[in-house]
């Protein structure tokens, strides 16, 4: 029955048959760096090799791209999206892009696509409408949280067939405050390759001879420098647990303007002969094999992709109690949580991981990839979002719009 009527929504929609339907991500913005970005990179490789004919559509000018999608030949394209006036024409770009590749499947990430896409949808015939939301909240830029943004949502919910969230706190926020009906709502997580973040123990001793590591216990930040992720916070913590451990080193994988700032914190606090700015890398699997203990500070998150990356490649983590680190972290089992810019707490909770013993530290370990390979293998998320396809393909939920 599905795969009759799949075929002829294929065929009314000019499909070739070996195609399983055509698929339009759209973006509030292409980034090959930002969680929802690759998130959506990966889901766009991923329907492509599972027999999808795939697209990529940006509100926002493309700056660059994984070299990944222009490998795969996934089509990337931008509706230019300006403030004002720009705004309107933006949105007659995206309606003509609907039209003229018409998609089975509207799926948007970020809260401005969303919104983005549910109003298209008024103006260009796509069958099934499904909106992602990759925040613990609807957040500007900056940093502060869009209440304004969350009432259009609720506003236009009716026309979306479903919304998804990418963690247990974000659907129970997003329920509590009716930015989403209860019967749209519904939770995908994000997803990790296990084949590309593994445990790899010779890729270990080459990173941490290269880093010149030695044998002291390497903590490792991989994040942008931006307020939101507060590193202050962690070079704090690092140097309150340095004399309990001061044969240790903080590796800071990323960039950003707060970059100079950090550089004069690390001096003030006497630590800059122990923290290594690295820059923006392309080894990050490396370096989380070569590091010993993972540290996010941020002031908030949704689901960081970050942790649980680092968890698929044996390694515990210290965070911050916030959105869904509690899920990415099993307090205890694969690492420990603090409250948010507690440098007391966070200092602790390093030394403690830190000073434990290496066989109790290695079962730490095997049980963060546990966690990751259970519950966040990015090919099981992929069977997830095909069955959520199918299903609103096949029950015609599309015509809600």
């Amino acid at each position: 029955m599905l795969a009759a009527q799949h075929r002829a929504r294929a065929a009314q929609a000019g499909l070739d048959q070996p195609s399983k339907g055509r698929v339009l991500l759209l973006l509030t913005n292409v980034s090959p760096t930002g969680g929802a970005e690759v998130q959506s990179t990966q889901l766009a490789l991923r329907l492509k090799d599972r027999g999808w004919d795939v697209r990529i559509a940006s509100l926002l000018p493309i700056g660059c791209t994984s070299p990944d999608l222009e490998q795969a030949g996934i089509r990337v394209e931008s509706t230019n999206m300006r403030k004002g006036v720009g705004a309107v024409l933006s949105a007659g770009a995206l309606i003509k892009l609907i039209r003229s590749y018409r998609p089975l499947v509207l799926h948007c990430h970020m809260a401005q696509a969303t919104l983005a896409g549910r109003l298209a949808r008024c103006f260009a015939r796509v069958p099934v409408v499904i909106g992602t939301l990759h925040g613990l909240m609807m957040y500007s830029v900056s940093g502060h949280h869009q209440r304004w943004l969350e009432r259009l949502h609720r506003v236009t919910d009716h026309l979306a067939d479903t919304t998804t969230v990418v963690c247990q706190a974000g659907l129970s926020y997003y329920y509590a405050s009716n930015t989403v009906s209860a019967r749209r709502l519904r939770y995908v997580p994000n997803g990790v390759d296990t084949q590309v973040f593994r445990i790899d123990s010779s890729q270990r001793e080459l990173t941490r001879a290269e880093l010149k590591l030695g044998n002291d216990f390497a903590w490792l930040y991989v994040g942008r420098f931006d307020p939101i992720k507060d590193h202050q916070t962690a070079l704090k913590s690092f140097a309150g647990m340095l004399d309990r451990h001061p044969n240790s080193q903080m590796l800071l994988a990323g960039g950003g303007e707060q970059e100079p700032v950090l550089r004069s914190l690390a001096t003030a606090l006497g630590i800059n002969s122990k923290v290594r700015f690295l820059g923006r890398r392309q080894d990050v699997p490396s370096l989380m094999n070569a590091a010993d203990g993972m540290i996010l500070t941020s002031t908030y998150e949704a689901l960081p992709l970050v942790l649980l990356e680092a968890a698929a490649c044996g390694l515990p983590a210290v965070a911050t109690r916030v959105g869904g680190t509690e899920e990415a972290i099993v307090e205890g089992a694969t690492g420990y949580l603090a409250p948010v810019a507690d440098t007391v707490g966070l200092g602790d909770a390093m030394s403690r991981l830190a000073g434990m013993p290496a066989l109790e530290r290695a079962r730490m370990a095997r049980a963060a990839r546990e966690h990751v390979v259970r519950h966040y293998q990015f090919d099981a998320v992929m069977d997830q979002w095909e069955a959520l396809y199918r299903d609103l393909l096949e029950h015609g939920r599309g015509a809600a719009g």
